[in-house]
């Protein structure tokens, strides 16, 4: 749990302040710990003491099915570019605005954006004809618009790599995770947005080579069975490169750190 309240009662962590290192795939990351985050995020207290990892935890237990049957399948590729998603951030909701007006999906020649369950709960369930539906749109993709939501991370990143789906990925305080080539994907800056088509469309004779590179990292990298050497590797290397003294001053003021951050992120969204 990454609860920086929770860790700090917690008999193993004041036993072994140096040795404890969050692994979690929380939206929000906290920090307080050395960490490996899905939603990694970059910031001055993440450098040297983040890595950034895959959805893995999702990919067994809560991921879309018909992402992994359709992702042999020879489709036609009927969309340049796709999005089918929830307004959980600033940049998908420029997306939006920028693509629907006052519709709630703009389905083009080659373009489909649309805004999925606009009154949904922030932790929504899905019936199987909806998330078969968004994997069909994105498997006839040939790019796979990949914006942040309530994290910096994305899970639909790492499904469209194993469709072999090229990748534009809108999210600029995201870390890439490192030891892999992102060279096949595009990465867009959030402001960028009304360039989205420009950029994409200059890039179109590079979809299948994009798309084969991404499905062949994502098999090289985060298929289930490399869990646990990517975890290793990546902890070893967080507890490794610690400075102690740095880590004992924000331990000891991380409240200081968490009410400057959350007054930050509350004058963020009123202005």
């Amino acid at each position: 749990v990454d609860d920086w309240h929770y860790i700090r009662k917690s008999n193993l962590y004041k036993r072994h302040p140096m040795k404890c290192v969050c692994v979690s795939q929380t939206d929000k990351p906290t920090f307080f710990l050395p960490a490996v985050y899905s939603s990694n995020a970059s910031n001055w207290l993440a450098v040297g003491r983040s890595e950034t990892t895959n959805y893995f935890v999702a990919q067994r237990i809560a991921w879309n099915s018909w992402v992994t049957k359709f992702a042999d399948h020879n489709v036609e590729k009927r969309f340049l570019y796709s999005f089918v998603g929830r307004s959980t951030a600033d940049v998908r909701r420029q997306l939006f605005r920028h693509y629907l007006r006052e519709r709630a999906a703009l389905v083009g020649e080659d373009v489909l954006i649309e805004l999925a369950n606009p009154h949904a709960k922030p932790t929504p369930t899905y019936s199987q004809n909806e998330t078969k539906r968004y994997a069909q749109i994105m498997i006839a993709s040939k790019f796979a618009l990949c914006p942040r939501g309530w994290g910096t991370g994305s899970v639909r990143l790492f499904e469209a790599m194993q469709m072999g789906v090229a990748l534009v990925i809108i999210s600029d305080r995201w870390i890439p995770i490192r030891d892999v080539d992102w060279s096949f994907a595009i990465f867009v800056k959030e402001r960028s947005v009304q360039q989205l088509d420009y950029i994409i469309r200059s890039h179109e004779s590079e979809w299948l080579e994009r798309g084969a590179a991404a499905r062949s990292a994502f098999l090289r990298h985060f298929a289930n069975e490399h869990t646990c050497k990517n975890l290793h590797d990546q902890i070893i290397r967080l507890i490794r490169n610690l400075n102690p003294t740095r880590e004992r001053i924000i331990r000891n003021s991380y409240a200081v750190i968490y009410c400057h951050d959350r007054i930050a992120e509350r004058l963020r969204k009123l202005f």
